[in-house]
């Protein structure tokens, strides 16, 4: 037997729950394992959002939630999106079959007093032509269709299941990210003169990257490359590692020689992602959350991967602290989506609190391996990623 609670007259029910109407927290859980569902099998889903007036009384919801609940499939699910607009989620349902069943349930919302906006998005999105229509209710109302084309199907689902922490959260992480700006001045100092010294340019790099809902920002780090780098090679790497199941090793284990000396130690250490202070003071970035990614490497994303956007991005992570270097892109992706899924504050204190160890430990084992791959000549075999010139001008130079 299912468990159901009640609120305001109105049934809902847990996450265990198969009939009624869901709370929007669990709704939009749902959601995402919808979503999910769908990108490993390719069929679409159609949602259907009833924007109800801001004032109504508690009588027509309680009236016209229990009426649509007796209507729709037991595959379907009702829960609210947000305070003032209902879902209706139909599992392997084209557009036109959403369509079908708004014609259903005209009639209920007419006989329920309101008269709600409707609109109706499906995933994957198929725009579809057309402006928003008027549906023709009885008593002379009317209730406005909107078509998926007008509404963006991709940024409604992107903005409905994005998570962020609370805004008192948000506010003590970029107080803190000011404080640590203001007491690591020093550092800064003479991180940019060891900078000014052993490379001409700029002291600071900064890069178009990707933040939540799929949003750009400008992500800020110490430049460790010498001017007018050729970023080939960056994007080829990530294609390679997209492609295959090959732990994601930093380039620098390779010998890049894009890198100037000093920028081997900043990347090492990671003492070249402080900056990133910046973002956070400034809201685009969180402390811990997935890594940004380049808009180059977003665009190869399938579409499990881009569900990592649904949160803030991150200084830390999960991966970060998982492996990192050891792991694979896959395996990267998959412990964003579970920090995404299970995060909270004690998870973010761990994480915090385990980076820097982390970091450390990081920091050793890069400098044993690039020494070890030194003395015995091996880096070259580490980095099967490079096109045919730049593998032959290599072996050509051992030889």
């Amino acid at each position: 037997m299912k468990k159901l609670f009640q609120k305001d007259g109105i049934k809902y029910l847990d996450s265990s729950g198969q009939q009624g109407v869901f709370d929007e927290k669990t709704f939009r859980f749902i959601l995402r394992r919808e979503r999910s569902r769908s990108d490993r099998t390719g069929r679409q889903f159609c949602l259907i959002v009833l924007r109800l007036p801001e004032r109504r009384s508690r009588c027509s919801d309680r009236w016209l939630l229990n009426a649509l609940a007796r209507r729709i499939r037991i595959t379907d699910t009702i829960g609210w999106v947000d305070s003032v607009s209902i879902g209706i989620l139909l599992p392997d349902t084209p557009a036109d079959g959403a369509v079908a069943f708004l014609e259903k349930i005209i009639p209920i919302i007419s006989d329920a007093g309101t008269v709600p906006d409707i609109k109706v998005h499906t995933y994957p999105e198929t725009p579809q032509s057309g402006d928003a229509e008027e549906k023709e209710l009885t008593g002379g109302r009317t209730a406005k269709f909107i078509p998926e084309s007008a509404t963006d199907s991709s940024l409604f689902f992107a903005d409905v299941l994005a998570v962020s922490p609370p805004f008192p959260v948000r506010l003590v992480e970029r107080s803190l990210a000011g404080i640590a700006l203001l007491v690591l001045f020093p550092l800064f100092l003479l991180i940019a003169l060891v900078i000014r010294i052993s490379s001409a340019g700029p002291i600071f790099f900064r890069q178009e990257r990707i933040g939540q809902k799929g949003e750009t920002f400008y992500c800020y780090k110490f430049r460790t490359m010498r001017l007018k780098s050729e970023t080939q090679t960056h994007e080829d790497y990530f294609s390679y590692l997209m492609q295959n199941a090959v732990p994601m090793k930093k380039l620098d284990n390779n010998g890049d020689s894009r890198i100037f000396p000093a920028g081997h130690l900043l990347r090492a250490s990671s003492f070249d992602e402080l900056p990133q202070l910046i973002n956070i003071f400034k809201g685009e970035m969180r402390l811990v959350g997935p890594r940004p990614c380049t808009p180059h490497e977003f665009e190869q994303y399938l579409p499990w991967h881009r569900h990592r956007v649904d949160a803030p991005p991150g200084l830390t992570g999960l991966w970060q602290v998982s492996g990192k270097n050891k792991t694979t892109f896959a395996e990267m992706i998959r412990l964003d989506l579970r920090y995404i899924r299970e995060r909270s504050a004690f998870m973010d204190l761990w994480i915090i609190l385990k980076t820097i160890p982390v970091t450390i430990g990081l920091f050793f084992e890069d400098r044993l391996a690039q020494v070890s791959d030194a003395a015995t000549g091996n880096a070259l075999d580490d980095a099967p990623f490079l096109n045919a010139s730049q593998h032959t001008d290599k072996l050509s130079k051992n030889s």
